[in-house]
């Protein structure tokens, strides 16, 4: 090979480094990340299981996502902190947020059953406080709003916003 094929042998070989560095970290930090996700998990009741990990250049971070083993559709955040370094995740936030929804759906479907849709935000995980907001096509009567805020209530829930928005 001549001296020209080295060169860009060479430079083609720290442009792949290079590209690889950039999406993907070093693999060593990666594997650890990776491990540290995992072994995060682990610390659950649930069996939870590690999605992707990637890894974030310009925050020089690692970040992935990860599911319940038993109902891969609850999907949520895991990755470093970029203030301290360690591991956080939103598990808790999507498990409350799937349990009040599915908990407003089966209040909304007595009350309610020919609504348009509904959603659910989470306001404050410890005190389980919502914000509700729900679409119907024609007005809905005080007492029943009233019924559903008292039965959210009765499933432990403080709801901070409670919105029905009606729609032509």
């Amino acid at each position: 090979m001549s001296k020209k094929s080295y060169f860009f042998l060479i430079v083609g070989l720290i442009i792949v480094i290079f590209w690889y560095v950039f999406n993907y970290g070093l693999p060593w930090n990666y594997m650890e990340a990776k491990r540290s996700f995992q072994s995060h998990l682990a610390s659950y009741d649930e069996e939870l299981v590690l999605g992707s990990v990637e890894y974030d250049f310009i925050h020089s971070s690692y970040t992935g996502s990860a599911y319940e083993k038993e109902n891969p559709d609850i999907r949520f955040y895991i990755g470093e902190s970029l203030y301290s370094g360690a591991i956080e995740d939103t598990y808790k936030l999507e498990k409350m947020h799937d349990q009040a929804t599915q908990d407003l759906i089966d209040i909304l479907n007595q009350y309610l059953p020919n609504r348009l849709s509904e959603s659910v935000e989470i306001v404050k995980i410890e005190d389980k406080e919502l914000e509700v907001h729900i679409s119907v096509n024609e007005e809905v009567e005080m007492d029943v709003k009233n019924a559903i805020i008292a039965d959210l209530y009765d499933k432990g829930y403080v709801t901070k916003q409670f919105l029905i928005n009606i729609e032509d």
